[in-house]
């Protein structure tokens, strides 16, 4: 097993992990049709226990995060004196359409309360939490409402980003006692919190993906790659379930296996993945809301929700093209510029 691990090694180091691209744009797809069918007004049980499982699209990506960043921070040769500029360079790329989809939700929200077919309940955000938006500050502060429900995660990957700032250099240290600090912090963290909200909950799964990049990178060996592997995936089992467990398990072999995979299609959700997660429950979602009192029967529902899936990719490829691919270059600079 291990003889067969390290040949997989090998081959992985050796090319560019392409199939990323299709794991995310699937990931995006995925949550995207699970509040499509089953958040909405579909009532068949067959199809919305289908699609209930559309929501572990953001464990994937959880487990992407665990492997590019920390793939990232390894090339850079990163240490503390990086620590900033590794946050900036993260803030330059995610921040804009972020702030284009806060900024687009309060107006949605505030605009909503005009439409007659909406609820007569007040759901505008109030000052403070748009205000905590701008930090991903929102579950630290009790009460607090996110304006799209999809950007729990997004705090979470922040919170991750600021662990990895802080703790990464510990775990790339030829010191080893900073090495073994490093790793049972991330033993450690889940069981800080049984908060869903917050990244030591998910610590462990995060895990998976920064041992597998440092099984690559030869920063560990495989004995110590797979006696981690084992006391992570024991704590995944016991916090997140079996089924959240798979997923990963399914995620690294697809990786492992298929790294050099390419598909125009998966290229282009791959593409899209962040814009799609961002901006489909303002735009796909809305629209089903509001057609959710006017058509109510199985093939009206099957339009409604094929006409929502279209426009949320369409919307999604032009703020990749006006907002996102902007953003992803002045990324690029400000990598360069700040030699990270």
């Amino acid at each position: 097993m291990i003889e067969k691990l390290s040949n997989y090694k090998k081959q992985l180091n050796s090319s560019n992990i392409f199939v990323i691209n299709s794991l995310r744009g699937i990931s995006a797809l995925s949550v995207c049709l699970f509040h499509f069918v089953y958040s909405t007004y579909i009532q068949d049980e067959t199809l919305r226990s289908i699609f209930f499982y559309g929501q572990k699209g953001v464990q994937v990506f959880f487990i992407i995060s665990g492997i590019v960043i920390p793939m990232s921070l390894i090339n850079s040769n990163y240490d503390y004196s990086k620590l900033w500029k590794f946050l900036a360079v993260r803030f330059a790329r995610i921040e804009p359409p972020y702030l284009i989809a806060v900024t687009l939700g309060i107006i949605y929200l505030n605009v909503r309360n005009f439409i007659p077919s909406s609820s007569n309940i007040d759901v505008s955000p109030s000052f403070k939490d748009i205000c905590l938006h701008v930090g991903y500050l929102v579950p630290f502060v009790e009460g607090a409402q996110w304006i799209s429900k999809v950007f729990w995660t997004l705090s979470i990957e922040f919170q991750y980003y600021i662990y990895l700032a802080l703790f990464m250099p510990m775990g790339l240290s030829s010191k080893v006692y900073l090495k073994v600090l490093f790793f049972l912090s991330l033993l450690a963290l889940p069981f800080i919190t049984n908060e869903i909200y917050f990244f030591p909950f998910w610590a462990s799964y995060f895990s998976l993906g920064i041992i597998f990049v440092f099984w690559i990178k030869e920063k560990i060996n495989t004995p110590v790659f797979l006696t981690l592997f084992t006391f992570y995936s024991i704590i995944i089992i016991f916090r997140q379930g079996f089924v959240d467990y798979s997923i990963a398990l399914v995620s690294l072999f697809v990786i492992l296996k298929f790294n050099g995979f390419k598909s125009k299609i998966g290229e282009f959700f791959g593409k899209i993945s962040y814009s799609l997660y961002l901006f489909h429950a303002l735009v796909g979602l809305s629209f089903i809301n509001l057609m959710s009192t006017r058509i109510t029967s199985p093939s009206g529902k099957f339009m409604v929700i094929s006409i929502a899936i279209v426009a949320s990719i369409t919307f999604s490829y032009f703020a990749w093209k006006i907002i996102e691919k902007p953003s992803q270059a002045f990324s690029k600079r400000l990598k360069q510029k700040l030699e990270l």
